[in-house]
């Protein structure tokens, strides 16, 4: 909006109104796949604390590759409480290509359903490690994701960090 005399001012949109926000995915109808690279027992404090677990707790790490009719689309990092994990699977790295997937084959919990927290920001420039995994420039920008996903009484069962192309990434915000 312009006024007269104080310039010119972005609007705030209504608060605590309740709308539906939703991921628009581009590449409907292309063909998808998922290469997993690694699956690790780990332990690390600033992933521990994403996990709302002690520092000498380990985890998994699986780490993966998204395609679309065979072009990167993203890099996820999947970092996953130890017990929900089973050791004789780790060397089988197809069988996380869907973590969730498996997770319900294992040990009958539907994580597809699970309540979880998002937050996207914009990731400029690119981790080169990121940038060669997704084979794009190191001067382009991505959507760098974080997700939390909780099992019930709110206990994070596993935390994300994905990296995305941009030209891959659309959000809509309607009214409910």
């Amino acid at each position: 909006m312009r006024y007269q005399g104080k310039g010119t001012y972005v609007s705030k949109g209504k608060k605590a109104k309740v709308v539906r926000f939703s991921d628009q995915e581009k590449y409907q109808g292309m063909q998808e796949s998922t290469r997993v690279l690694t699956v690790e027992r780990m332990t690390d404090p600033s992933i521990a604390k994403e996990l709302n677990i002690s520092e000498e707790e380990p985890f998994y790490l699986i780490k993966r590759v998204r395609m679309i009719d065979n072009i990167p689309l993203l890099v996820q990092y999947s970092y996953v409480l130890a017990e929900f994990i089973r050791e004789e699977d780790v060397e089988n790295l197809e069988a996380f290509s869907s973590i969730y997937e498996k997770i319900k084959e294992d040990f009958q919990i539907n994580l597809f359903q699970a309540d979880s927290t998002e937050v996207t920001e914009i990731c400029f420039p690119i981790p080169s490690g990121e940038s060669d995994l997704l084979e794009i420039k190191k001067d382009e920008p991505t959507a760098f994701i974080r997700r939390h996903t909780y099992l019930p009484g709110n206990r994070v069962v596993e935390y994300i960090e994905t990296y995305k192309r941009w030209e891959y990434f659309s959000n809509k915000i309607e009214p409910l």
